[in-house]
């Protein structure tokens, strides 16, 4: 099998043998439409797949571009096929934005001969646009698990000295609640791994800065539980869900899992059998649960058991290469 990957400039990305790489075809697209359309006409690709962020592509999320991108490329005779990771925001957030996304999406949908989304709510969006989806979920961007090792110890004892509960988290989002809810617990640290770097959190916190995908289920080890603040409106929409390739990773390693319920939230993510919601993620919301779970371990040995099983079942990457073979099949 040949894969290109068309994207931006990539200074320090080297992809990995049997790729290419097609650094700055965006910007070849928008010099130049004949030009991208001609060099990708000489790739005889099978497929032209668009991974679609509204936010990747235009710094307001509006990339009205990229419909005509796709049209062009069935013009000339080859399949297209996009995976929604977001559809669009919620009117409520900002309606201008929300329409322009719909009808990017609308038209997106229109010039795919496959569309593909993660998660049930994005689908039930697409629906509405006209768009037939399948369903997805995201894996973890991180190297097979190898098993737990002494360094696990070694970086915990270094990172949190005298510490007897650490918890872990991973991407970026707003700890901020989060660590003030483990500065609150006795003898807990929070360890913060990635880019994610808030300011003035407390002395409880080790941020490790970005990781190598080879190093991250390393670090994720030296926690005991693993917590992700996703958002949550007052409204109750948003929450934790299997978009998040964070919470795969957590349960590519047997962590137990603590998440946000939300809309967003579906099966088969499951409270008390493969990951714990909580209802509002703030300070006193984390602080009870974290203060609850840790007392726990029976409950916690079943939400890790049971993440570790989603995980083998939907998330792991042979299952999810698998599984997206047989869509582009059909």
């Amino acid at each position: 099998m040949r894969v290109t990957v068309a994207c931006g400039i990539q200074p320090q990305y080297a992809p990995p043998s049997g790729v290419q790489l097609w650094a700055g075809a965006l910007e070849q697209a928008r010099q130049s439409l004949s030009a991208w359309v001609n060099q990708l006409a000489a790739l005889r690709p099978d497929w032209l797949l668009l991974q679609y962020v509204p936010y990747a592509f235009q710094r307001k999320g509006l990339p009205f571009f990229l419909p005509s991108l796709l049209k062009k490329a069935r013009q000339v005779g080859i399949r297209t096929g996009v995976f929604f990771h977001e559809v669009h925001i919620r009117p409520s957030e900002n309606r201008f934005i929300s329409l322009g996304q719909q009808w990017i999406a609308r038209q997106l949908g229109q010039q795919a001969d496959l569309a593909v989304t993660s998660i049930p709510f994005y689908q039930a969006q697409l629906a509405a646009l006209g768009t037939v989806a399948h369903i997805l979920p995201v894996g973890a961007n991180l190297l097979v698990p190898e098993p737990p090792t002494v360094k696990n110890e070694e970086i915990r004892r270094f990172c949190f000295p005298g510490k007897a509960f650490v918890v872990s988290t991973f991407g970026r989002r707003d700890v901020s609640a989060l660590a003030e809810a483990v500065a609150q617990m006795p003898d807990a640290g929070l360890l913060v791994l990635g880019d994610s770097r808030p300011a003035a959190l407390p002395s409880v916190t080790y941020t490790t800065g970005y990781l190598s995908a080879s190093e991250v289920c390393t670090w994720l080890r030296c926690g005991d539980i693993f917590a992700l603040p996703d958002p949550k409106a007052p409204d109750g929409t948003g929450g934790t869900s299997l978009k998040s390739g964070s919470l795969a990773a957590a349960f590519a390693v047997g962590l137990p899992a603590v998440g946000v319920r939300g809309d967003l939230a579906a099966f088969p993510l499951v409270h008390g059998e493969n990951i714990w919601l909580i209802e509002q993620p703030s300070a006193e919301g984390w602080r009870q649960a974290l203060a609850y779970l840790r007392h726990q371990p029976t409950l916690c040995q079943r939400l890790a058991q049971g993440g570790h099983r989603l995980y083998k079942e939907y998330l792991d990457w042979s299952v999810l290469a698998a599984a997206f073979e047989q869509l582009l099949k059909k």
